[in-house]
């Protein structure tokens, strides 16, 4: 759906969210891609803080050598043939795991799950950071890291993890 629905600029009018995921094989970072149309009144800014541009945008998330990375690629009409520009850039340093969980409507119940059967029936994405500080900080600390397990790193480095829910608006539900 993403390469062939917003990118291939067939959506419907309107602002329409598509979403895909790739689950790290065991324990491996996962990645995340948001296609979005941007054609109506779609307000929102990338990655990099800026205004979104072109028809659709796709952004995808992933970690890369220790850095949460964005890349972007635009897509516009130009004289009846598609133009795209893409960008790329390095937006984290220090980051250990990079996991997202998908919250879906089972029936009435909503759940979380790491890899959704159908991704038009996600309705929120939950990221978890692992972050860890570059510098010897001379602390030795338990953490709860993004698999939800208790690790004691002795590597001498802060290390924080981050969680935060964010709820998919106006999503197409292909």
């Amino acid at each position: 759906v993403i390469g062939g629905g917003l990118l291939g600029l067939e959506a419907a009018n309107g602002l329409a969210t598509q979403i895909a995921g790739v689950n790290g094989a065991a324990g491996a970072p996962d990645s995340l891609s948001l296609a979005v149309d941007v054609r109506s009144d779609y307000r929102g800014g990338n990655c990099f803080g800026e205004q979104a541009s072109g028809e659709a945008e796709l952004t995808t998330y992933s970690l890369q050598n220790g850095e949460l990375r964005c890349d972007i690629v635009s897509v516009t009409r130009a004289s009846g043939s598609r133009v795209s520009s893409a960008r790329s850039g390095g937006v984290i340093a220090g980051v250990i795991d990079l996991q997202f969980r998908y919250a879906e409507w089972s029936g009435t119940d909503l759940r979380y799950v790491d890899s959704p059967a159908v991704w038009a029936q996600v309705t929120a994405v939950e990221v978890c950071l692992h972050l860890a500080s570059p510098v010897n900080a001379e602390v030795d600390a338990d953490i709860t890291d993004c698999a939800g397990n208790t690790r004691n790193l002795s590597d001498r480095r802060l290390h924080r993890v981050y969680r935060q829910v964010f709820q998919l608006r106006n999503i197409d539900q292909r």
